[in-house]
């Protein structure tokens, strides 16, 4: 599966089986080795597409899609996921002529269609009933002739703890789910056709294992799947959700949102999730080859955080938001395995993800 990450990686977001109630995700943060040539390689890419006004091809193979269609789906979604999936009232139209009228029918008719169902993808959560995050996830909406609904892209770790979830609230609703395979989604009539295709429509992407899309989301400081959030461990102010337009503070009630809003509004949030650089390429090269945890300190060996992923010199930690400015070291636990031959390695919070943080009451 690959996926057209123009506003999801290049800027701004506006992104079955016997079932476990709960994924388990060895603490490993590094997601792959590395060679200093590769990280050259994902510095050069991050540059051009930062660079291009175009939107750019990535694979994404650690991505799996769960459809959620049918006649109640949408208020259904509306009370289990953070942003708000119901399309928005269209505004009041100007008062037109009688030579008009025909116009003013077709505007009226357009406007109740926009109203009746969602036109554009959202990026969103599903959280624990005490306000913890589930999993995080994009939602497609389908198209107005097919039944109402979402295709929600989500790690495929979370694919089967995100059904289960659902249809544990299923009850008699009127709403089906289907967890859909990558290579029958690329019908370009259809919604999710804009970004998700087979990859075999996207020959250039043959030599990409998916740790271009990793590398950008690394640093840009887009957290993503059980690796950055734990489940029912992470809380989806940690992550940033509101920077990345994934919650709806003015929506009525839905599951976990109490201690979502109660944060929020207290600014009571001492971590974030934050991107991190390793100015030394060589260090990070190292550090690629360590297969266990990673813990965050200040220069004066005072804790501030844990990392989440490494990929090359762009990891995501949970750092205590009050060391933002400072310089960080990334070292093993003293009793982690191969910590011995691990020395610490330097690294600085990204500028831009730290200044939006410090000029919100939340970040403090």
């Amino acid at each position: 599966m690959s996926m057209l990450v123009g506003q999801r990686v290049a800027g701004a977001l506006p992104r079955v089986s016997t079932i476990t109630a709960r994924v388990t995700v060895t603490r490993a943060v590094s997601l792959r080795a590395c060679s200093a040539a590769d990280i050259e390689a994902w510095q050069d890419r991050l540059q051009q597409i930062r660079n291009q006004p175009a939107p750019t091809w990535l694979r994404v193979p650690h991505r799996a899609v769960l459809a959620v269609r049918g006649p109640e789906a949408l208020t259904f979604l509306q009370g289990l996921t953070t942003q708000d999936l119901l399309p928005q009232e269209p505004e009041e139209p100007f008062e037109l002529a009688e030579d008009d009228a025909d116009t003013a029918d077709t505007a009226a008719d357009s406007s109740t269609a926009a109203a009746t169902h969602p036109t554009k993808p959202l990026h969103t959560m599903f959280l624990h009933a005490k306000g913890r995050i589930l999993c995080d996830a994009l939602a497609y909406p389908t198209l107005p002739t097919e039944p109402r609904g979402f295709y929600f892209e989500v790690d495929a770790d979370m694919l089967a703890p995100l059904h289960k979830h659902l249809r544990s609230f299923k009850l008699r609703t009127k709403v089906s789910f289907d967890a859909l395979a990558p290579d029958v989604i690329g019908d370009p009539g259809r919604t999710l056709a804009a970004l998700i295709v087979p990859c075999t429509l996207e020959p250039v992407l043959s030599n990409d294992d998916g740790s271009i899309y990793a590398y950008l989301r690394l640093a840009l400081g887009l957290s993503e799947g059980p690796q950055d959030h734990i489940d029912n461990k992470s809380l989806p102010l940690e992550a940033n959700i509101e920077h990345w337009n994934g919650v709806s503070f003015k929506k009525g009630c839905y599951l976990g949102q109490e201690l979502t809003a109660r944060t929020h509004y207290s600014g009571m949030l001492r971590k974030r999730l934050l991107p991190m650089r390793i100015p030394d390429v060589q260090a990070a090269v190292r550090l690629s080859h360590y297969n266990g945890p990673l813990k965050v300190v200040t220069a004066a060996g005072k804790p501030a955080g844990t990392v989440h992923s490494v990929l090359g010199d762009r990891c995501i930690g949970l750092v205590r938001t009050a060391h933002l400015t400072e310089e960080l070291v990334l070292q093993p636990p003293a009793d982690a395995e191969g910590a011995d031959a691990i020395d610490p390695v330097v690294a600085v919070v990204d500028h831009a993800l730290a200044e939006w943080i410090s000029a919100t009451r939340h970040g403090h």
